[in-house]
Parts: structure tokens; C-alpha cells; sequence
């Protein structure tokens, strides 16, 4: 119905609204079919909620101010209300003219003439959002208080482990700078020692006796220098292991036999045991390490393999990508480790041999763990233990799913416009460049049509009525602010920007009077033209 028709509201119905001015209240007309009622009058206090103007209300239906979240049950049942003649009551979320949402309580009443005929509707509407919110923030800060309860214990016991840790990294930093200068001293001394034992094995015609003792010397004197470089690396600063960069693990472990050799042949060559290597390695991608630390973890490894096989045996290396990462298992044949042994193996000091200092496989754990990385130690069965490290793989190597890029050839458009010549000519050109365009005559179907479809596109016109093209784009940004909106425009139409906030802006104008060049322009900002697309 034309807003002509309802131009001068009756001062009975003013009145009877300022009434109500506490409540925001508005007066529609009894029109529920499509385009639906349009809204008449507006008090001061509903233009302060919706920071709509009158001016910008009147002849407008309440769809104004709805959007995404308003509850399209709670609409049906209003309509309904109103067809069979009773009052509606309930609430609903509604929004302000720059976007945001606020919940309200609806009264809406008919209002009837002398026949008991309904010529229109008041609603009567309070902002219940503050409300709403306190009882949820109260009820979020109770369930929160009831979680901190429950895990009050579990923060306790995280606090005292975080303490324990304190604890235990100072008095390794203390030992640290203790054994720094330790390590040099005794490393002074031992150098000549180690020097003097070289000499004496190269002294011809010594007793067999002697010869013995030099070569128990010899091997007292390196495992004492093994201790001290252990030492070295595990008291080490942490900053100093952080230079890292790509390197590739499986030539580091093809290395590891040559680099353990002194240690595998000696043994061979001194029991009269076989050691040999089976090495089952795939190409992996490259992960961030510090080359000479992943070297010294699988040397370590090696080392207390051989230690494990006095008689000879099999030291398997595995190298794989297994779920996003890089795995590397080192496992020997030999005697196994004690059950109580595996639990606390990385522990420091914690060793199976006499002669073992025990900071070998907490060097290990530790370098790995800098790495984000794993190791655990299990049994082999029938016999032997088994060393699994886990790394990440560079985030720079992980490759990402291609994204799913829509050609530009083929959208689909929503075309909302009741000038058919300028409709019909636009609608053309976007078939011909291959796009899918469905054509409605007004806002209030197009909007519909919209909700009730995907599109890619919406360009609307600037002469419908009572949805305009600008409520249009404003209510489809609010639903779906990535969808692209156009106005159309005459030729020669003045074009009088709506005061909306910029999110809720359209994104492009198209004039009835663009140019090839000018409309290639804007459909290319609008996502509808390539550089080998066709048209007019």
C-alpha cells in the first residue's frame, strides 16, 4: 500500500504513543502480505535505540531492522498472531542502523476502528541487551569460579613441579659455571698425560706386561676425556645450542658409521666380535636443527649400542616421515636394559655400566627436547633395546592444501532491479562474460531470494521502493560481509550517498552510462571481469 494513502496519522494514535514514551514505540500499517507494513510513526526513544531518523524510517517496513541473527521462528509466530487478531508478545534480537545487535522485548497491539476493524499496529519495545548480558556474565564468572575450585589441586601440584624445576636449573647453572672451569683444568692435564701414553706405544721391544698396562692407560685416560666433554655438553649454556638452520638428517646419519668407527673397530679388532650396521633410510624432508647436536645424539646412541654388544651384533638405524614428522630409531641386539633402568635411563648419572658417567643419554634428551622433539627408550624382543626420536618437520617444508579458487568466469549473481531497460542491458553483458544472473523486481524479494540461495554477487538498483538498493546492501552486509554489492544508477542520477558506516557501504556504483573501459573497471573490483573475458 502507498504511503500516500496513510500520509496523516489520526492525533488520537499520537497521542495514544506518547503515552508509551518510556517504551520506544512505533505505529505500522496493517498490511502483513508483501511489502509489508510500512512504519508511520516513530517516538524519540526508538530513534535513540535504532539510531535510525524519522525521516529514514517512515515508509519502511520493521525488516529494517533485522538481520542475521533475528529469529525467523519468532517472526512466523508474530505474523500468525496478528492474522488471527491477538497481541504478541516475546523477544528478539533486532539491529541498530551501524550494524550492531541488541536484544529487545516486543508488545505488539492492534489498533481497530469504530468496526472493530484493525487499521494498524503499535509496538511497544524496551532494551533488555544490558540485562541479558549481566545475567550471562554472572553466570560465566559462576561456572568459572566452580572450574577454579576443581582445578584448584591440579595448580598446586603444576606449582610445585614448576619449584622442583626452579630448583633443579639453579643448581645446574651453578654447577655449570662450577664444571666450566673444572673441565678446562683438568682437560690441561690430562693432555700431556694422553701425549706421554701415544709415546710410550710406539717404544719398541717393550715387555708384554708393560705393554698392557700402557694400553689399560690409554683407555683409562680417553674414557676419563669422554667424561669431561659430556660433562662440557650438558652443563653448557642452552643459548648456544640455538644455532640452527636447514639441514638434512639422513646425511647426518649415513655419517654416523665412519664417525663411531674408532669405537665399533676397536672393539671388533680387541674381542674378536663382529659389529655391523643395518641402515634402512628414506629421503625426508629437511627439518631446523643444529647439525653437530643431531650428530652428537645418534654417536651417543651408537655408542652405548656397541657397549651393549661385548660379543658383537647388529646396530639398526631407521630413518621415516611418519605423520609429520621425522622418526629415527637406533636399536642393537644386544643384552637390554633392566625395567627399572628404561624408567629413569635419561635421568642424569643414571648408568649401567661401571664405568659410565650416566650423562650421556640426559645430553641426548636434552638436545632433542631443545628441538621440540621426542625420545623414549623401549625393548626389542627377543633381545636389544630400541632408541625412537621424534622431530618436527619445518614449518617452511609443510606444504598447504591448495586453495579452492573460483574461476571468474562463472558466478552467480543476484540482480535486484525494477528498470527493466537497465536491467535487461547489464544482465546481457554478465551472461556473455559467462555468469550466472537471476533477475527479481524488488528489495523485499530480493532479499529473500538471497537468504535463500547462494551468490557470489548483488547488484541492486537505486529505485526500489520501499527496499532500497541501500537497505539491500545493508542488510546483506550485516548476513554476509565478503559478498560483493553494486548500486545501479541513471545516467544521470544524482547520487546521494546514505550516511552508513563504511562496513556497511556498497562496494561499487554502476551508471546506466558506463563506458566499455569504465564497466570493465567495476566489474573487475567486484570480481566479474577478467582480462580475457568478453562483453560489451
Amino acid at each position: 500500500m502507498a504511503i500516500g494513502k496513510h500520509r496523516y496519522i489520526r492525533h488520537d494514535l499520537i497521542e495514544l504513543a506518547a503515552a508509551y514514551a518510556e517504551y520506544s514505540v512505533f505505529v505500522t500499517t496493517a498490511e502483513l502480505d508483501l511489502p509489508g507494513p510500512q512504519i508511520l510513526y516513530a517516538n524519540s526513544a526508538f530513534t535513540r535505540m535504532t539510531g535510525y531518523s524519522v525521516s529514514e524510517l517512515l515508509g519502511k517496513t520493521p525488516r529494517i531492522l533485522q538481520g542475521p541473527k533475528t529469529d525467523k521462528v519468532v517472526l512466523r509466530r508474530l505474523r500468525e498472531a496478528l492474522l488471527a487478531g491477538h497481541d504478541f508478545i516475546a523477544r528478539a534480537i533486532n539491529y541498530r542502523r551501524d550494524g550492531t545487535a541488541f536484544e529487545l522485548e516486543w508488545i505488539i497491539s492492534h489498533l481497530k476502528d469504530s468496526d472493530g476493524r484493525t487499521t494498524h499496529y503499535i509496538a511497544m519495545q524496551r532494551d533488555i541487551t544490558g540485562q541479558d548480558r549481566a545475567h550471562k556474565e554472572l553466570s560465566a564468572f559462576d561456572d568459572e569460579l566452580r572450574e577454579a575450585s576443581n582445578e584448584f589441586a591440579q595448580s598446586l601440584r603444576k606449582l610445585e613441579l614448576a619449584e622442583q624445576r626452579l630448583i633443579e636449573q639453579e643448581r645446574f647453572s651453578a654447577l655449570g659455571e662450577m664444571t666450566a672451569g673444572v673441565v678446562h683444568d683438568i682437560g690441561n692435564a690430562l693432555t700431556p698425560v694422553f701425549g706421554l701414553v701415544q709415546l710410550l706405544h710406539g717404544i719398541e721391544g717393550m715387555p708384554p706386561a708393560a705393554a698392557n698396562y700402557v694400553s689399560q692407560l690409554q683407555s683409562s685416560t680417553h674414557h676419563a676425556l669422554q667424561v669431561l666433554t659430556n660433562l662440557k655438553n650438558y652443563y653448557r649454556s642452552i643459548d648456544a645450542s640455538k644455532v640452527r638452520s636447514q639441514c638434512n638428517l639422513r646425511s647426518i646419519v649415513e655419517m654416523v658409521p665412519d664417525l663411531t668407527k674408532s669405537k665399533w673397530w676397536s672393539i671388533q679388532r680387541q674381542s674378536g666380535g663382529g659389529i655391523t650396521f643395518a641402515m634402512d633410510l628414506q629421503d625426508v624432508p629437511d627439518i631446523e636443527a643444529n647439525e653437530t647436536e643431531m650428530a652428537q645424539v645418534l654417536i651417543n646412541l651408537v655408542h652405548n649400542a656397541v657397549d651393549a654388544m661385548p660379543e658383537g651384533g647388529v646396530i639398526s638405524i631407521q630413518l621415516r616421515e611418519e605423520e609429520s614428522q621425522i622418526v629415527i630409531r637406533v636399536s642393537d641386539t644386544g643384552n637390554g636394559v633392566p625395567q627399572e633402568v628404561i624408567d629413569r635411563c635419561f635421568e642424569p648419572y643414571v648408568t649401567t655400566r661401571s664405568a659410565g658417567s650416566g650423562l650421556g643419554l640426559s645430553v641426548c634428551r636434552r638436545i632433542v627436547t631443545d628441538h621440540d622433539g621426542t625420545i623414549e627408550l623401549t625393548e626389542q624382543v627377543p633381545r636389544g633395546t630400541c632408541f625412537t626420536i621424534r622431530l618436527p618437520i619445518s614449518k617452511s617444508v609443510i606444504s598447504s592444501p591448495a586453495q579452492d579458487l573460483r574461476p571468474q568466469h562463472d558466478r552467480r549473481v543476484l540482480h535486484i532491479d525494477n528498470n527493466a531497460t537497465r536491467e535487461d542491458r547489464l544482465s546481457n553483458v554478465l551472461r556473455t562474460l559467462g555468469h550466472h544472473v537471476d533477475v527479481v523486481r524488488s528489495g523485499d524479494e530480493g532479499l529473500r531470494q538471497f537468504f535463500a540461495s547462494e551468490y557470489d554477487v548483488v547488484i541492486a538498483g537505486s529505485g526500489l521502493h520501499p527496499t532500497s538498493g541501500f537497505d539491500v546492501a545493508q542488510a546483506i552486509k550485516r548476513k554476509s560481509p565478503g559478498i560483493p554489492i553494486a548500486i545501479s544508477l541513471e545516467a544521470t542520477e544524482q547520487l546521494e550517498m546514505d550516511n552508513l558506516p563504511l562496513h556497511l557501504q556498497p562496494d561499487a556504483f554502476i551508471r546506466a552510462s558506463a563506458g566499455k573501459t569504465e564497466l570493465e573497471q567495476i566489474l573487475s573490483t567486484l570480481g566479474l571481469w577478467t582480462d580475457n573475458g568478453g562483453g560489451d
